[in-house]
């Protein structure tokens, strides 16, 4: 009867070091393994990012947790919480602001309440 991969310990050869390993671990501990020699880059940020981290890093302590709030945040929020409180000081305007964060996270545009017109009252 053929052998078939389930849970049983299998052996990875070739450009891995021998692991014994279960199937269900198998692509955790290989990927891990590339990250660590090498063979797997970290994605890079996209270039609106790098420009936004340029120009406002030092207003924020930790603006990769900004980042990833951007994706779900209220734009109300944004205002009063980041923009008056960290970035005010530092951007032109308002405006300039607002266009490089939809640089930033553009699948959010035309989302209700999500643009200049609906934010600008709290400024």
């Amino acid at each position: 009867m053929p052998r078939t991969l389930s849970d049983e310990p299998i052996f990875v050869c070739g450009a891995f070091p021998p692991l014994s390993i279960n199937i269900k671990n198998l692509s955790k501990e290989v990927l891990g393994y590339c990250k660590e020699i090498g063979l797997i880059q970290p994605q890079r940020e996209s270039q609106a990012k790098a420009d936004f981290r340029l120009k406002y890093g030092e207003c924020l302590n930790d603006i990769d947790a900004f980042f990833a709030k951007l994706k779900a945040m209220d734009g109300k929020d944004l205002v009063k919480t980041y923009y008056k409180k960290h970035f005010e000081k530092s951007a032109k305007n308002f405006k300039q602001f607002f266009n490089e964060i939809q640089a930033i996270v553009p699948e959010r545009k035309g989302e209700r309440g999500w643009n200049y017109e609906a934010l600008i009252k709290y400024v």
